[in-house]
């Protein structure tokens, strides 16, 4: 038995010959399987032996190996014949399943399959004379590329050598072992197909021509493939059967063949588009983000914990959990009955609070990646807290790193006596009668939530430290901060019909009033309006005003509140009375500026369009009385008379001091 060969490019070694040759026991090789110490790289079963891959193997195991052989594995491999590997290359690559099918449907006279045993040595035959071929036409080359003759007698005679070691032990068949009488086989193989090798075998029913060509033997195969590919994953035998109610009769063993050498093209339809992406499409091996706060992932949870109520002992919570992806710190989650929109948008609301109380600033993270549940509605959110929002691809739990972060967290809710178990096909289930001895000790749901939050507390105080460290080090240039505006919009809790009165905007919540005022000029120029407060009850310092119609927007400040009596005072008090005498003046300042403005365009227009003498005109306001529009008008006249006066006054002085110089220099 060849214990090493070459498989998909890599270098691998017989479980078998492992334990047969005292390498490793038994057990040995399981825990080096199971602690994936060990790769296998092909499992075992159905007349296959099982491959392991050499260099997933440690160094001990390694020396063993080369010590029990004698030489390196790729030494050995070397020493194996060309055919060997050929056929192996062929089998890997699926090129011979005509010929399966094509043998699986030979009947003798009375219309009964042959053996399965005598149609193996047929196939096998035809995939051996296939692989001579393939060898030939290799050898053919190379020594065409030389410039050299070649000997096909002695070719045959390389071939005959192989076939009396161990390819006939791994492929039984009836093929000559004589290097003449081979090569004469093969020579009848290329003229007549896969028919010349039915004769002989099966006595007097073996001179019968099989029931169908190699044309109809392809498309059989083909008519095989599909029906095993259907979803509702039709049996071997089954689908036996169908072809043999169409006629067709063929063993269950061909179809299995035919099955699993298609079974890669055929997984999407017969197991799902999701199988296929998570057990044959390439996987990307993804680095830790390189401090916090740079990506955020989260998903829903049903937390594997019962508690009972009214109507059943057996109900279930569901946590959404935000894990920041440096050492998947839990920095925010919400717990409530099922998973909905409103509970992922508290996890982050509760995220994001969290990242303030550890960091001392109102940070958010520069990358988002979530599931796509309610995607549509809840993509503005995660776009308003963070720069960029990557969802996961449909259907591929391996590409959100959160999902292993949930199965180290259900390991350890295993203490606690209303433990659910994760999975019904796990191996270590809660004994069903252990769960139904407890029932009635069950935790009410508010226990339930207790134990998750005592959960979530043992995790952030195990990861904290590693966390904050890493943040002390950090790449400034990496830090985003927080758009308050944009989180009070998308996560803010909403008060409507709010108005703006001399004491401000007044807010009550949960037996509790806040007041709040705004330095924007613009918001007291709005007066009428009614405002939607935007607010989040964990930090009520800052709230945000919306109009009605949505178009204006206005950050307002927790008003302070001053003592009355001088001996209370603080200094926090004193300032605060100054900045609120400094604003007041300020906005008094403002109403003076607009206010001449409008009465010098008010008084613009009116001598431009001629209202003087209108009772528009004579309603005018002036200096707090009513007086007549000639008085500004003469007044305006003067003002302009002794403009005029003026200048030619400074024209006459111009003109004198010109003539005093123009005479010193004719002086001179």
């Amino acid at each position: 038995m060849q214990a090493v060969e070459k498989y998909n490019g890599s270098v691998v070694i017989q479980a078998r010959w492992l334990v047969d040759s005292g390498v490793m026991s038994k057990p040995m090789y399981d825990w080096h399987v199971h602690k994936h110490h060990i790769r296998v790289v092909r499992r075992g079963g159905n007349g296959r032996t099982a491959l392991v891959d050499y260099q997933s193997m440690s160094k001990q195991v390694k020396e063993r190996i080369v010590e029990v052989m004698g030489c390196e594995p790729s030494e050995a491999i070397r020493k194996t014949s060309l055919l060997l590997d050929v056929i192996r290359e062929r089998e890997a690559q699926c090129k011979d399943m005509e010929a399966g099918a094509y043998y699986g449907t030979i009947t003798d006279k009375s219309g009964k399959l042959l053996p399965e045993d005598k149609t193996d040595k047929m196939y096998n035959g035809a995939r051996i004379l296939n692989a001579i071929s393939d060898c030939l036409e290799m050898i053919q080359t190379a020594a065409a590329m030389r410039k050299q003759r070649y000997s096909i007698q002695r070719e045959f005679e390389k071939f005959a050598h192989n076939l009396a070691g161990e390819i006939n032990d791994l492929y039984p068949n009836t093929l000559p072992l004589n290097s003449r009488r081979l090569l004469d086989k093969w020579r009848e193989y290329k003229a007549e197909g896969y028919s010349a090798l039915v004769h002989g075998l099966t006595g007097k029913e073996g001179n019968r021509k099989p029931a169908l060509s190699e044309e109809d033997a392809k498309g059989l195969a083909a008519l095989i493939s599909e029906l095993s590919a259907q979803g509702n994953k039709l049996s071997d035998v089954t689908v036996a059967e169908l072809l043999s109610h169409a006629g067709i009769k063929i063993s269950s063993r061909r179809v299995q063949e035919v099955r699993k050498k298609n079974e890669l093209i055929n997984k999407a339809q017969r197991e799902g588009v999701k199988v296929l992406k998570n057990t044959e499409l390439m996987q990307v091996d993804r680095i830790r983000p390189s401090q916090p706060m740079l990506m955020w992932c989260s998903d829903g949870w049903d937390a594997e914990l019962y508690y009972r109520n009214e109507k059943s002992r057996f109900n279930r919570l569901t946590i959404v959990v935000v894990t920041d992806l440096y050492n998947d710190y839990p920095i925010g989650y919400a717990i409530g009955e099922r998973e909905c929109g409103e509970l992922i948008i508290e996890a982050y609301r509760n995220a994001l609070r969290h990242a303030e109380e550890l960091f001392g600033m109102a940070v958010m993270p520069h990358q988002i990646q979530s599931d796509n549940y309610a995607r549509k509605m809840l993509a503005p959110y995660y776009q308003a807290i963070c720069k960029a929002y990557t969802p996961a691809a449909v259907g591929n739990a391996k590409s959100k790193p959160i999902e292993q972060y949930f199965r180290t967290l259900q390991s350890r809710l295993a203490i606690y006596p209303n433990y659910s178990g994760h999975n019904i096909t796990a191996k270590n289930q809660p004994n069903d009668e252990f769960t139904n001895s407890w029932s009635a000790a069950f935790p009410t749901k508010e226990g339930v939530i207790q134990q998750l939050d005592t959960l979530m507390k043992m995790e952030r105080d195990a990861k904290r430290e590693a966390l904050m460290a890493a943040w002390e080090s950090r790449d400034e240039a990496k830090v985003v901060m927080l758009d308050r505006v944009q989180y009070l919009m998308q996560f803010g809790e909403v008060s409507r019909g709010n108005m703006l009165t001399p004491n401000g905007i007044k807010l009550i919540r949960d037996a509790k009033e806040y007041k709040y005022e705004c330095r924007d000029i613009k918001m007291r120029e709005q007066r009428g309006e009614r405002w939607r407060i935007h607010y989040d009850l964990g930090n009520m310092n800052q709230v945000l005003a919306v109009s009605e119609d949505g178009r204006s927007r206005f950050m307002l400040e927790a008003k302070q509140k001053v003592h009355m009596a001088l001996a209370d005072c603080t200094e926090a008090d004193f300032a605060a009375l100054a900045d609120y005498r400094e604003w007041n003046a300020s906005l008094m300042a403002h109403i003076a500026e607009e206010k001449a403005k409008k009465q010098a365009e008010a008084l613009e227009y009116i001598e431009k369009k001629q209202l003087a003498g209108t009772l528009a005109g004579r309603l005018l306001t002036e200096g707090g009385q009513h007086k007549d529009l000639k008085a500004a008008e003469r007044k305006r006249l003067a003002v302009a008379a002794e403009t005029q006066e003026k200048a030619e006054r400074q024209a006459v002085k111009r003109e004198k001091k010109q003539r005093r110089v123009e005479d010193i220099y004719e002086q001179l």
